[in-house]
């Protein structure tokens, strides 16, 4: 009988150790844990966006309308896309400017954490000293300057800070394509 007990006893310890029957270990639960963060994070996420594209429609900013777009034929790894628009009568001074449209295949955002799919930006050139400086940039909600104007920034020209684009960047081919047009007017 005491053999008996002291089995018992040893089963009874080991059962108590041994997790239960469909109970997680512990990877199963850092697992979970990480997903269901990852899920709340996620929806946190998509409230956040929800609400600054309320925001965002709630102040009816306005973006340039009756631009003709010109496509640049670019597009590259990230999918962007680059079309500018050069205005009615525009002529080819010290400096120019010219409408540009960048256009993403993904979601981007902000650094204040508003996302957009296209931005509408107001550049302006100095072709002989193939220089640029961003003075309107309107960000929008959709792909092709569709949808809304979720966030807009402003820089007076006198105030812009004038720099070369980056050799082989996007900005350097749409700096291209503006002055060669200009060139041809």
């Amino acid at each position: 009988m005491k053999n008996l007990c002291s089995v018992a006893a040893v089963a009874l310890c080991i059962a108590h150790m041994l997790p239960a029957a469909g109970a997680e270990s512990d990877d199963e639960l850092l697992n979970r844990i990480r997903l269901e963060r990852e899920q709340s994070l996620e929806r946190s996420k998509m409230e956040r966006k929800r609400a600054m594209r309320e925001y965002a429609a709630s102040q009816r900013i306005q973006g340039p309308t009756g631009l003709k777009w010109i496509a640049i034929p670019t597009k590259d790894s990230a999918g962007r896309t680059v079309a500018y628009a050069l205005s009615q009568g525009f002529v080819a001074q010290e400096v120019s400017k010219a409408w540009l449209r960048w256009s993403f295949a993904t979601e981007q955002e902000i650094g204040n954490g508003i996302p957009y799919f296209s931005i509408v930006v107001l550049t302006a050139y100095r072709c002989q000293a193939r220089e640029e400086a961003t003075l309107q940039l309107y960000f929008y909600s959709e792909p092709n300057a569709e949808g809304i104007v979720v966030w807009k920034e402003v820089t007076p020209t006198e105030k812009a800070s004038f720099v070369d684009p980056v050799p082989g960047s996007l900005s350097e081919v749409a700096m291209n394509g503006v002055c060669a047009a200009l060139r041809r007017k």
